[in-house]
């Protein structure tokens, strides 16, 4: 029994007792008195084959309850059916009639992924979204009828959003994720055995309660700070550690670090008194290679036998370094990312936009 339920069974019996039950009401975890704004506003779905209601949760999804809840009040979601039925995991709507002809009029365009943290537990809500389209998500979702924790991370890497639960009427969700299926020429080219043979029509979708926008759009602000401080953490962390080797070095030497019109930093541990390498001449060396955290990515000076590399081949900032250096010499380098891997980094090893520190060991040139 909901609490507007109550509190009009009450008022019948006696009007003295109405103020505390709306007292009591408000009282309840995620529940809104009526008529009270609320970032956890609850929608209630009747549909032919029972009825449910739904909590969003907008602490966690600020965005997706604020779209979800537009489609709500603009009544996008009357006359719909739930046009997809997968067996003991879950049933999928929001869109189609029951001709199978997906509903246009007043479709808007997709929302932003919402990391959101819940998970695909039974009884949640969903948004549905195309694969390798993490923005896509709209009007169209789907409600679990067991753990599908599977879609917590879906193929394309990116998990779909979660911003609810069922706390009325998981009865009625399972009625619905029990109908008789078949095919559909209208769906996926009559392919897919998932549509219900007889609709399930949504009948209307309602809000209980007013959402209040404002506390949903000043928590969005607020998650995208917490996140964009999140993500630059780590290049602060590197920019902070990069310091450090700058003074140890400048320490070490003695003289401040030399840096070249492309952005290459570099000091001598040790004079080479030898020739300089040109791009064309294989090299006998050293390396120790790092990301600006410290994080080792190649060490050869534990290796039995010396590194031999062509020094065209070496990345840029290193091409660079290494022939200005005299055969014997030792010198570490800061390889501004411009210099060595880029924007794009390397997949599992280095970070997009990474700057690198080496230290070089130029053996010899090998004839």
């Amino acid at each position: 029994m909901t609490c507007g339920a109550r509190r009009i069974r009450l008022r019948t019996r006696a009007l003295i007792l109405v103020p505390a039950v709306v007292a009591w009401c408000a009282a309840l975890p995620g529940v809104a008195a009526p008529g009270e704004p609320s970032v956890h506003p609850r929608v209630q779905f009747k549909t032919t084959h029972g009825d449910f209601v739904l909590e969003l949760d907008g602490e966690k999804a600020p965005r997706t309850v604020a779209n979800f809840a537009r489609y709500v009040e603009d009544r996008f979601y009357d006359g719909t059916v739930f046009h997809r039925v997968l067996k003991g995991k879950l049933i999928q709507g929001g869109v189609y009639t029951g001709k199978m002809e997906p509903r246009s009029d007043g479709l808007r365009d997709g929302i932003g992924n919402e990391a959101s943290g819940l998970t695909n537990a039974r009884g949640t809500i969903a948004m549905y979204r195309e694969l390798g389209r993490p923005g896509s998500a709209a009007a169209e979702f789907y409600i679990n009828l067991s753990e599908n924790h599977a879609l917590d991370k879906a193929l394309d890497g990116t998990p779909y959003t979660v911003f609810g639960r069922v706390v009325e009427g998981m009865e009625s969700v399972d009625r619905i994720g029990g109908v008789a299926v078949g095919t559909h020429p209208a769906y996926a080219a009559g392919r897919s055995h998932v549509v219900p043979r007889a609709a399930v029509v949504i009948r209307s979708a309602s809000l209980l309660a007013p959402v209040d926008l404002a506390a949903l759009e000043a928590r969005a602000a607020a998650i995208d700070k917490e996140r964009d401080a999140a993500d630059r953490a780590p290049e602060q962390n590197a920019a902070a550690n990069l310091m450090r080797v700058v003074a140890d070095l400048e320490k070490e030497t003695g003289r401040p670090l030399i840096q070249t019109p492309s952005g290459l930093r570099y000091a001598d541990l040790r004079t080479g008194k030898g020739g300089s390498p040109t791009e064309e001449d294989k090299i006998e060396l050293n390396f120790r290679g790092m990301l600006a955290d410290g994080t080792i990515l190649n060490d050869t000076f534990e290796d039995p036998e010396p590194a031999v590399k062509r020094v065209g081949e070496l990345i840029r900032g290193l091409r660079e370094g290494v022939t200005s250096m005299g055969e014997g010499g030792r010198r570490v380098f800061i390889v501004p990312p411009e210099l060595a891997f880029g924007e794009d980094g390397v997949a599992g090893r280095i970070p997009p936009n990474a700057t690198l520190i080496f230290e070089v060991d130029l053996l010899r040139i090998m004839p």
